[in-house]
């Protein structure tokens, strides 16, 4: 007897936006800057929702307008005019910038394919459980040349290292920047374990810095959910009038 095949429902979403970084090339054997490299790139992605059968629809709908959210904040306010650097520039970078206001940005290698494959692990990162980032493309403005990845399970991508392989035995991090559920986009390792340890220590100390920003966006999606009443999926509310008074970031719900 045949039955029949039930079909995952998929609400889909997508948005892009402009981004600058500041590539910092040095040498693995010394401190000193090789080059510095601006950067103007359009990044695209595509998100659904998977409506479970007996799914709270509202509860998804949150769960998309947080995710979403969160991705524009990161890209915003930790992607845009980043230092960006590859492992071995770690201590160059130290020596140099130590002081500036940029975020920091390190990626197995300064490329628009591994700032491609990074970004898409770490959308997905932090993403709500029922929410996948299935495709990314990333535009160079300059050269008109995109890079794109896709995967509809939104899974790490292979060509990324893991953590020991990426900064070492000693990295202050178990995992790398693209697997964490926070804002972060640096990773460094220890000179030897005595500092590890104080690192680790004075980062599990702190880690309620790396959460504020993503428990502000989603204490903000949930009040203003409630003030527009319920939405039906998909459907895009500009909540600028609603966030004057916010200049850090402009939520819109979708």
């Amino acid at each position: 007897m045949l039955t029949k095949r039930r079909m995952m429902k998929k609400v889909t979403l997508k948005s892009a936006l402009d981004v600058q970084t500041i590539a910092v090339f040095g040498n693995k054997d010394s401190t000193e800057i090789v080059a510095i490299q601006p950067n103007q790139y359009t990044i695209s992605w595509g998100m659904y929702a998977t409506l479970e059968d007996g799914q709270d629809i509202e509860q998804l709908s949150l769960e998309q307008n947080i995710s979403y959210q969160r991705i524009c904040h990161f890209l915003k306010y930790y992607v845009n005019n980043c230092l960006w650097y590859d492992n071995h520039c770690c201590r160059t970078i130290e020596t140099h910038f130590a002081s500036t206001d940029n975020v920091f940005l390190v990626t197995p290698d300064v490329n628009i394919t591994y700032l491609t494959n990074c970004l898409f692990a770490k959308f997905n990162s932090i993403c709500k459980p029922s929410i996948t980032v299935s495709k990314i493309s990333v535009l160079d403005q300059d050269t008109g040349i995109a890079y794109d990845y896709e995967d509809e399970y939104g899974q790490v991508p292979d060509v990324l290292p893991y953590q020991k392989d990426f900064m070492g035995e000693l990295s202050i991090y178990d995992t790398c920047w693209w697997e964490r559920d926070d804002v972060s986009s640096y990773d460094n390792y220890a000179l030897d374990e005595e500092e590890l340890k104080a690192v680790r220590k004075t980062l599990s100390e702190n880690q309620d810095v790396l959460e504020e920003d993503f428990d502000a966006i989603e204490k903000e999606v949930k009040s203003q959910m409630g003030q527009a009443g319920m939405i039906e999926s998909g459907e895009v509310v500009d909540l600028e009038q609603h966030r004057r008074k916010k200049k850090k970031w402009t939520p819109k719900l979708v």
